[in-house]
């Protein structure tokens, strides 16, 4: 799904709003909670174990202390 979200945006399409594409192994999530929550939960687990979400989340840190308050 992000290599496809990649690809678009170096083709210079927008996005077109679709949901996106159940995860393998899992439901389809349209109007089916048990499946939306497993998805979320993919996607919870998917940023608290990236190095990229947690290097940028530090950085981003760094910079709001290094800015002066007025």
């Amino acid at each position: 799904m992000l290599k496809d979200a990649v690809r678009a945006r170096r083709r210079g399409l927008k996005p077109n709003g679709d949901i996106a594409r159940p995860a393998p192994g899992t439901d389809e999530r349209e109007g089916n909670l048990r499946a939306e929550t497993e998805w979320l939960l993919l996607v919870a687990q998917a940023y608290a174990n990236s190095d990229v979400v947690r290097a940028t989340t530090t950085e981003t840190a760094q910079e709001k202390e290094a800015v002066p308050t007025p």
